[in-house]
Formats: structure tokens, sequence, C-alpha cells
């Protein structure tokens, strides 16, 4: 569930909200479940047994309970770690007298790429009251929490200031704050004294149809409340409600600390009409607030004038909070409880925003050339800069009255304005005047800004494109070298005087600027110049190489960064149209300003007096056509519209998405295709083949293309990738084309898929990188006689197997257990997942065959949580549901010389076992698509699948015994795939194909990570478990005590217990249909085998049985006690490999029925359960009631394992009963205890 709602305490309003949010989970942070209610099915009680139980693995519940009992409110940051432990996206806060008057569909619009929004450009304050855009006479009316002093002045906002709407780029909102109606959220002192209370808000559109949001100014504050306020994933971490301050105003001060936090990191608040109606009235509300309303004023100019220069955004918030507690806003406690916050959401593999890159344009220039900057750069800089990513900044003369008056004056216009002394050699050498000065100064840009990038232009340029970071700077998103754009010659003269060298490129002649530098290389440069002229200082240096005025400072600047800092420079000549879009030059023209005005906003394009409208010379790429608005309005809508139409270009320049979609297809666009453009955050590209539709790309629509790359066959062999070359038409592997375009264009993650996959979200679910227990709850391990496991069999459908299962291994499998898994206690690095897919889920051709009426109707366990296999575990997984990280790209290689069926398959194989060598695991998830498969033929399937058929088993057998002493990941890869042609499983051609898919992937910049050795580390400490409880029986049989029976059982040992079923699943009928697994995961090691046939075994002809049970009878006592023996054994494995040790066990069978019990087992002799076997009391019979027994764990191995005996005849002639009593009551003490009493009724049993 991706969509939760979290409140504290039950009601009538949180019920009817759990209503209109039928498809998210509500957490509802209670101390007891109320009693003699009916709730829905999406409601969660976090109550206090499970808060205590969480406090005993996370310092953070067990801090916040700690605190509790003072600080009330710590209680709803409970439920918001809770509901981000369980994969939220978006959390909807709100308080349990807040009743929801709108539907869920509301809400969707907030997952959208854009929402559309209001804003008020020019706002000069920083605190901005909305609700005044909200009620038709904007009187005085304010939220509660906003200064009393500034409330004179948010009443004239609306009335003063422009507003403007446009669309806006919602990953920039980290929290939309809705107003409730009728109780509204205003403070006790307007309730008061001003008339008209209770009050009904409006909404900002007149078309009621559109959820019109109001976006508060950048860098202001705004109070919001708990009330009603949506949490967007990147604002997740700031949910966390200070517990040392009023609990009346804990969420306002929440909100001006995590707004100023959010400043940080670019984002804003958004405000809403009403979502919902507060029905209840605050009493003593005036004395709650007392205590905030004299130190408002303060908390919000200290944190106006903070700053910090960590650079890590965890780091930056402790520090605030940290400086927070040293001027007495905020306790001790609230430091340690956002510390502990972090780091929980941290290990859960939480995304935290990342701090900017700062970016400063420096233009150096002095009060005389101010007509050359009121003719060009002023005007234009206004027109194309993005200033909320750039600053810009003026460097004038110290020493000059005139400069000093020009300053003030930029001021006035939000310019940063700088002053530089004369250069001290100046008193000695005589002074520098004019553009000599300015020269000198560049050199030294490094004292003038911090920021990480400078650029550096003319005070007499022009700029006549848009500029950001993003496409004006860099060579790619994903390859951030600054870009230089250098001709052949040499115009400056002197510039290999000051370099000691002969220069070849001149980086000034091309007139184009800005001229972009890292903060280090100004630094760098002049210490190697001091170098190069034998030590001399640079300034000594500067005066002689200047002397003739015939040197560039740009080209010495651009020469040095370009041949000793080539790993953060990149040349591109100026002949090259590979290079940036064209941002400005000292020599433009006021026809490039309104040419660009066209290129870059759609704005004068039908002026027919400029012909060269039609030129593409200043946007290289293509002829795009961007959004018509007023280009000379400077306000956040013109960057949002910028922005959203820059998305235009061609993908592979200006792309900035991290998560791409690849898929190769020979059929026209499906639904399936189409859906995939429609997600947000997710880029497509789609590799053509020999038989795909000359004009697939003419089938989808415009609207969509902007999210797509579609090579075609002739676009693929243009790629400068060495593998292209290499992959024959009408393969599958031609896909990996794919692969390096995506990675080239900055992928993080990929998921695979095909055109016959209909996505069922408007999201393509993938667990975080990083997951926690709760997240991946079981790990899956094979049986004794196989390495794989048949992962459907955990997903509910045992007798299906997926594609690559090797058929010999079926049986096996099948009765060493179809499903078997322990529980995990650590994070799982899920570098890469395999999603199910319903109805036509991947099975080889022989399944299709013989279950064909089985097909098209199939379903998985929805219930089941995701599964991580252990190392030396193998199951096969495709490319039709799959995520990779970054971090597994390597292993995206699609193998050539292997047919269609089998490609995946086969890199799934080896792509496992190197997966384990840097701490990686391949884990499974249910299904999150609907495949509605294209035609195939089945017999053509089956022949080209005879490889895994009879290679499977022994490719993985080769592979679990491989091993390499390397110390790299490229280096084991390269030694595996020599191995594996060596053993025949790949043709010899492979070898040299994955070989230059490797060096293709270092020439896109891929870092391969390191080694980790996840199979020898070191094993966990060592901890004391009080008892392992051994269940047994049939899967089916299960009746609703047992799990009661379970709870009583940790209350009576007073202690842990490990639980491990052994359980069977020989009942006539599939266990997915009698009962749901799931229920079983929370044991610390489930096994669920078929049917085992034990009485045919090769006894040996001594051994003769005195029974006069049936035959049908036998098998089912042969079948219990084989169970027994193995969940016993299953326990000792579970000790060696875990470092536990087990004092007690306890075996009880899964059908039993738990009359009565004693208050606790901890007793005296002769129910001393430390040192007797203790039995349930038969009261009917001499016989030994099996349905339940304690004891030491050493002793009980004798009961439990004496199906060894037995097959062994170490007994003969004996009853099968009577044998139990002899071989228990000959090696240990026996005890039958009056106090257990368990229901017995043989008919019942399945």
């Amino acid at each position: 569930m991706h969509n939760w709602a979290v409140v504290v305490n039950f009601s009538t309003s949180v019920l009817q909200t759990a209503k209109r949010l039928s498809k998210w989970c509500i957490v509802i942070v209670v101390e007891n479940r109320p009693n003699n209610i009916k709730v829905t099915e999406n409601i969660f009680f976090l109550n206090a047994t499970i808060q205590n139980e969480l406090a005993k693995i996370s310092p953070f519940y067990k801090a916040s309970l700690l605190y509790a009992k003072q600080h009330h409110i710590v209680h709803k940051n409970l439920g918001y770690l809770w509901a981000i432990l369980h994969g939220a996206i978006m959390i909807w806060d709100f308080d349990n007298d807040n009743e929801l008057i709108v539907n869920e569909s509301t809400f969707s619009t907030s997952l959208n790429e854009t929402m559309e929004a209001l804003t008020v450009p020019n706002h000069n304050s920083t605190l901005f009251n909305p609700y005044p855009f909200f009620v038709s006479n904007p009187k005085k009316l304010w939220p509660r929490g906003y200064p009393s002093q500034s409330i004179s002045d948010s009443s004239k906002q609306i009335i003063s200031t422009q507003t403007l709407r446009g669309l806006w780029p919602t990953k920039n909102i980290g929290i939309i704050h809705s107003l409730t109606e009728c109780q509204v959220d205003v403070d006790s002192v307007y309730k008061s004294v001003v008339p008209g209370f209770p009050l009904r808000f409006q909404k900002i559109s007149n078309d009621r149809n559109k959820d019109v949001k109001l976006i508060a100014p950048r860098r202001t504050f705004s109070p919001y409340n708990k009330q009603s306020t949506l949490h967007l994933r990147p604002s997740l971490w700031a949910l966390l409600l200070p517990v040392t301050v009023s609990q009346q105003v804990s969420d306002i001060y929440r909100s001006y600390v995590m707004q100023r936090l959010m400043w940080d990191v670019g984002l804003q608040t958004a405000f809403a009409g009403s979502y919902s109606i507060k029905k209840h009235v605050d009493h003593n509300e005036h004395q709650l607030e007392k205590e905030f309303s004299w130190k408002i004023d303060k908390v919000i100019e200290y944190l106006t004038q903070w700053s910090s220069a960590e650079t890590s955004f965890i780091k930056r918030v402790k520090q605030l909070f940290i400086d927070l507690y040293e001027y007495g806003y905020i306790e001790l406690i609230d430091v340690h409880l956002i510390q502990l916050w972090l780091e929980e959401l941290h290990l859960i593999g939480y995304t935290f925003p990342e701090i900017p890159l700062k970016y400063t344009l420096i233009v150096r220039t002095f009060a005389g050339h101010l007509d050359r900057m009121n003719t060009w750069y002023i005007p234009t800089v206004n027109m194309f800069v993005d200033r909320n990513a750039i600053d810009v900044l003026f460097v004038l003369d110290d020493e000059s009255r005139e400069d000093h008056i020009l300053g003030d004056c930029l001021k006035e216009h939000n310019y940063s304005v700088k002053y530089e002394a004369s250069p001290a050699f100046t008193k000695t050498k005589g002074n520098l005047y004019g553009y000599d000065r300015q020269q000198w100064s560049t050199f030294y840009m490094d004292y003038l800004s911090n920021s990480d990038y400078i650029g550096v232009i003319d005070s007499d340029a022009m700029l006549f494109t848009f500029m950001h970071p993003f496409y004006s700077i860099f060579a790619s998103d994903d390859d951030k070298r600054i870009m230089l754009k250098p001709m052949t010659g040499d115009h400056y003269h002197e510039d290999r005087l000051a370099l000691q060298f002969n220069n070849t490129l001149d980086f000034m002649y091309t007139n184009l600027m800005p001229m972009w530098y890292r903060w280090e290389t100004f630094q760098n440069l002049r210490n190697y110049i001091s170098l190069a002229w034998n030590g001399s200082s640079f300034d000594d240096a500067f005066i002689e190489f200047s002397k003739n005025q015939r040197y560039s400072q740009f080209n010495i600047l651009s020469t040095y960064a370009s041949l000793f800092e080539s790993n953060y420079y990149r040349i591109i000549m100026n002949s090259d149209t590979r290079g940036a879009v064209s941002v400005g030059s000292n020599r433009g023209r006021e026809a490039d300003i309104r040419i660009g005005c066209c290129r870059s906003f759609h704005i004068g394009c039908n002026d027919t007096s400029l012909p060269e409208l039609n030129k593409d010379h200043l946007l290289r790429y293509d002829n795009t056509e961007f959004a018509a608005i007023n280009a000379t309005e400077k306000n956040d809508a013109y960057y949002a519209y910028v922005h959203e139409y820059l998305k235009q270009m061609p993908s592979y320049i200006v792309n900035t998405s991290k998560k791409w979609i690849v898929l190769t297809t020979i059929f026209y666009p499906t639904k399936a295709v189409e859906r995939f453009l429609t997600l947000d955050d997710w880029m497509l590209v789609v590799i053509a083949d020999r038989k795909t539709p000359i004009d697939w790309l003419s089938r989808i629509r415009p609207s969509l293309r902007q999210k797509l790359i579609y090579l075609s066959l002739s676009d693929q062999k243009s790629l400068n990738y060495g593998i292209v070359r290499f992959l024959p038409e009408g393969s599958y592997a031609r896909k990996n084309i794919g692969y390096l375009v995506a990675i080239q264009c900055g992928a993080k993650l990929i998921f695979e898929s095909d055109d016959d996959n209909f996505i069922e979200d408007n999201f393509i679910k993938h667990l975080p990188k990083i997951s926690s227990p709760n997240i991946i709850p079981n790990i899956a391990f094979h049986g004794e006689r196989s390495s794989f496991i048949n992962i459907y069999g955990s997903f509910g459908h045992p007798n299906m197997w997926p594609r690559g299962f090797p058929l010999e291994q079926i049986k096996n499998v099948s009765e060493d257990g179809w499903s078997s898994l322990r529980r995990n206690d650590e994070h799982i690095h899920a570098y890469i997942q395999q999603f199910l897919a319903d109805l036509h889920p991947d099975v080889d051709a022989i399944y299709r065959l013989t279950n064909s009426f089985n097909l098209g109707h199939i379903r998985f366990n929805r219930e089941q949580t995701p599964i991580a296999l252990e190392p030396f575990t193998f199951s096969p997984y495709n490319t039709q549901n799959t995520i990779t990280y970054y971090e597994a790209f390597w292993g995206l290689f699609l193998p050539v010389t292997t047919s269609f069926r089998v490609c995946d398959i086969w890199r799934g194989f080896w792509v496992q076992r190197l997966l384990w060598d840097i701490g990686g695991r391949i884990v499974f998830a249910g299904p999150t698509v609907k495949q509605k498969r294209n035609v195939h033929s089945l017999f053509n399937d089956m022949k080209e699948e005879q490889q895994m058929y009879y290679e499977s088993a022994a490719f993985v057998r080769f592979l679990s015994s491989w091993k390499s002493s390397s110390t790299s990941l490229f280096e084991n890869i390269r030694l595996l795939a020599n191995n594996i042609v060596k053993q025949g499983f790949w043709k010899s051609a492979e070898e040299k194909y994955l070989d230059i898919w490797l060096n293709d992937l270092l020439s896109l910049g891929y870092q391969p990570p390191p080694l980790i050795n996840l199979i020898n580390k070191e094993k966990k400490k060592n901890k004391r478990q009080r008892a392992a409880v051994c269940v047994t029986g049939r899967l089916a049989c299960v009746n609703a005590s047992y799990f009661l029976f379970e709870m009583q059982l940790r209350k009576r040992l007073q202690g842990p217990i490990d639980i491990f079923y052994y359980l069977s699943s020989s009942v006539p009928v599939t266990p997915c249909k009698c009962f749901n697994i799931t229920f079983i995961n929370n044991a610390t090691v489930h096994i669920l085998y078929a049917k085992q046939s034990l009485y045919y075994q090769q006894w040996k002809k001594s051994c003769f049985i005195n029974s006069s049970l049936s035959h049908n009878q036998k098998e089912e006592i042969f079948e219990d006690m084989w169970s027994q023996a193995k969940c016993y054994d299953l326990v000792s494995l579970y000790e060696k490999q875990n470092n536990v040790k087990y004092k007690l066990m306890v075996h009880v069978q899964f059908d039993s029925t738990f009359v009565k019990m004693p208050v606790s087992y901890e007793r005296n002799s002769p129910f001393n359960v430390n040192t007797t076997i203790i039995f349930p009391d038969n009261n009917y019979t001499d016989e030994i009631n099996e349905e339940f027994a304690i004891g030491p764990m050493q002793k009980m191995s004798y009961y439990m394992r004496r199906w060894y005996a037995l097959q062994d005849c170490s007994l003969r002639s004996l009853n099968l009963h009577q044998q139990l009593k002899s071989m228990v009551e000959l090696n240990t003490s026996v005890s039958f205890d009056n106090e257990t009493i368990i229901h017995i009724n043989k008919s019942d049993r399945c």
C-alpha cells in the first residue's frame, strides 16, 4: 500500500474518512482497539501491544514510548513511522474530529507530474497568509500560529500583489495543506474578537471541477497543521512532531522548522480548498497557545537568518535541531528524537532530498560600463536566467564612490553585489584600471563566491536562450563535466607565455558566454602558474604576461582546465553540433534575442522580418516549440512553464529521469506500451527489430512522445556502442542496446517488461534498494535434494513452476518443501526484484501444453510479502516484470548465442551467483501486471526451451560450486564467462560479447560495485532463545484455536520463542484454496511439503510393525513421525547457522484444540520442563497424547527423532504407540500433565 493516513484514536469521523479513502490504509494509533465496533478493511490499529513489540527492535519506538508518558503528542510520530516502514509515498495527516468531505480521486492529482496552481510572484515578506485567497471577502483572517504583528500586512497582500496562475512541477511540492470547514483552524484571539465564526472556505477556481492549489512563494513561512495535511514522498522526513512544546502548537512549530529546511532542497508548500470538516470545538486554547505566542516572532527571525554549510541533508537537519536547542526553542528530547527518526528512515531505505549545488553567474564590472550593461546584459539576464537555480552577482570596485551608488541600485533589484579591493601589488607596481582590473579579478573569482560552479561573463555580453545548469553547463545529466567549446587556432599569443607551453585551441574567439568553471579550478590554476614561473607569485607572473595585453583570461583558465582537470571538463569543438544549447555571446545582436524568445518561449515566432527564425543556430538540437508566455514577468510560474516545456527537447540531451523502462517489440504499440508512457517519473526506450512495423512511432500520440526514445534498426546502427554490430536482427538480445541507452541517459533504476504486460496501477512498484525486515520479512532457502526453490509455491501455486525450473527437480522440491521460508532480521540489498504476473504467468511450454485450461485465469496470492533468496538458493527470473538497480546493471546483459526462450533464464542464473559477491539479493514479490500473452506457437516454444529442460540443473550445480579469488567484480564476470564456455553452457563467442558489453558500460562511466563476500560474512553474535516450537501436521487442518495457543504459550514460557512450521499439504485440495499461507509468514522458518510415500520405503525384511491400524492410518502416522524428525533437524541446523542456542523445545500438532493450559510452564518437579518431557494427560487410554510435548532440547530428540529408530528397526514387533512410550521412557523422564488438556476427536482429522 502506497497511500496512508495517520490519526490518533478512533471516532466516527475517522470511520467515515476511511470509507472515502477505500484504497488507502488508515493507521489509528490507540492504547487498545475499541470493542464492539465494525470497521472497514483498510483500518489498522497500532495498539500498545504492537508498539511495545516494535520498541524491542526500534530505538525510535523505544525512546518515543519512554517520552510518551509526559508528551502525548509522540504517539502520532509512531503512526508516521509505521506508514513509512510499509512503503508510504504520501501520508494524509489528520485529527479524529476532522471528517473528509472529498473523494480519494482528489488526492490522485498529487501524483501527476504537474499541478495547476496560483502563486504570488512579487511577495516581499518572509511570512505568507494563505487564508484570504479562499474567502470571497478578504478581511482580516489568519491561521493559527501566524504572528500577531504581521496580521495587518497579510490582509493587504491579496489586494496589493498580482497573482499568477500556471502549471507547477509536483516534484517541487513537499506538502499540500487543505483548509477545514466549520471550525476553521484559527487561533483563540481570532475566535474571541471576530464575529461570524464558524466559517466556510471557497475554491480558488470558478470551475468547481478543478482543484487549483495556492503555492506559497519561495523562501516564505506559512503555518500548517496536523489536522488535514498531505505529505508527499519528498517531505516524509518532515512529519516528525516536536514533543517538548505544548500539544496545541507542536504542529505549528513543526511547520516553521520543516519549511526552513525545505527551502534548502527546493520544496514548497501548497494550499488547497476544504478537504475536510472539523466538527469539534477546542477548549482552553488560549492558555495552550500562550507559551507559543510570545516567542513565535523570535523563532521565525532565527529560522530566517539561519544557514548551514553542511552538504549532507541529514547532517543539516540535525544541526538545525541542535541549534534550536542551544537557543532555547526546543528541549534536548527533541534533538534525541530527530536523530533517531533520521537514522530509522535511513535504515529502511527512505531517500532523503539532496541539497542542490550552488551556481553563481559573475560579471566583473565598474560604473563606467553601466550603459553597456543596461543595453544588453541586465535586460537579457532578467529574460533568460533561472534565478531560482543561479545567483547573479555583480562585482564592483570597492574604492569607487560611483561603484557603491551603482551597487545600491542593483541590490534594490534583488541582485547580489560585492566590492573588491584594489590588488595589493598596485601599491608598489602601479594601479590597474578598467578592463585590466577586471581581467585580473577573473583569476580570483573563488574569492568572490563560494558556489560550487562559477560562470564568468563580460559586462557587454547578452544572453539569448534560457540558462539553467542542466541544459547549458554540463555535457548531460549523467555526465557532470563542464562543456568547453573552443575552435582551432591561437589568437592570443601571450596565453602561451602565461601557461609556459604552446596552445592550439582558442576558447575565447568563439564568443560564447558565459564560461563556467569549478570553484577549485581558480586556485589550482594560480598554483600551476606559480610553479611554471619558477616559484613566482601568481601576481608577479600576471604583471609579466599581461604587459602587452595579448592574452585572454578565459583561454588561460579553459586551457588549464581541459588539460589538467579533464575529469571535470569536456571539450566539444564549436563545429560539433552535440554541444550545449547556446546561451549568450559578447558579440550578439538584437535579432539573436528575438530569435531566442521564439526558440525558448515561443514568443514572436511570426515575425516575418526575421527569416533566421527558421534556422537553428541558437538551439542546435531541434525546432521545439515552447509555451507562449510573457517572458518579462519574473515569477515562479514563468520558470515552471519553462521547465515543463524543456522536457520536450530530445531525451538524449536534456532528460533528467533516473527511472527507465526498456522493451523490444515486433508489434504495433499496445495498450501496455501506452500505459508505460503515462507513468510519472519514468522514461521508455523501445528497441525495434526486423519485424517491427516501420510506422510504429506514428501510432504513438504526440503528447506522449516526449517520454519515449524509439530506436529503429538504422538508429541502432548509428550508436557508438561496441556490442551493436554483434547483435543479429530478429534476436531478443537486441534489448542490450536499450539498456545501454537508458544508462547513458542517467538511469539509476531500470524496469524490464514486454509489450503484453499491462501495469495495473498508475506507478511501477519497486522496493527500496536497501529494504528493512519490515519490507522483506522472509528469506527463502532450498531443501536437501536441490539448490532450487519453486517461488510460485510461496505465492499460492505449488503445482506450477516458472520457466527455467528444471523438470527433474519438481518432485524433490515439492517433497523437501514447496514453500521454505525463514524470518528475515537484516536489511536486504534488493538490487534485482522480480514481480510476478497474473493471468498468463511465465511458465514453460510443457506446463502450457498440459494445463491449458488454467492459463488466462491464474492469480497469485497478493497477501504474500516479498521474499529474498539466501545465497546458494536459486530460482529462475525473467525480463518481463523486473526491477534492476544501478548496482546490478552489469547483469542486464542478455546472451546472444542462446535461444529466445533461454537467454533471460541463463542470464538470471549466472547473475544470481555473482550477486552474492556484492552483497546483493534477488527478491520476488507479488503480481503487479496482468499478462495478456501475445500469440505463440507452443511447440516452437518447447523446441527453443530444450537446453533449459536438460541443462538448468547442471548449470546451477556448476554455479553453486564456482569460486574465484579475484578482488574485482568485472574480473569475476570475465572469469565466470570463460568457465561457463568451458563447461559447454555457452558458445565460445559469448565470452567475447560479454567482454564488449563490460567495455561499453565503462565507456559510459558506469562504476561497478565492490566485492563484499556476503557468503562468508561474520555470523551474528550469540543470542539465547527460550524455546523452539516445532509445529507439524496438515496445512489444511488448522483451526483458529491454534493461533490462540501460540499467544498463550508465549505468556506461559515467560520469554521469547521461535516458531518452526513443518507442514504437509497432502490434502485433496490445493493449499491456496483451503488456507492462506501468509498467516504463517511470521514464523522463524516454515516449510510446506508435498505428500510423502513413506510406508513403502525400503524397510528391512526383519522389521515388522505389529499394529491393527489400516494402511492409510499407518501412512499418516509415519508421515507425522517423519515430519517431527525433520522439524527437529531443521531447528538444529538453524542453531548452527545462526549461532542460536535453544534451551527448550515444544512440539504441537497444527490441528490441536487446547481446552486447558497451566498458568505457567515454569514449575517444579515432576513438571519441571528443564529436566522432564511433559505430555498432556490422557484419561481415556494409556497411549501418549502426541498433540503436545515440551521438554529440554536434548531430551526431546528421543521423542522427535524416533522415526530414524523405527526406520532402522531398532525396536521391532511393537505397537506403534507402545514404541513411542518405550522409546521415550527408556531414555528420559516423562510426566503427564493434567493441567494441559487437549480435545481429541480423530474423526475431525483431515
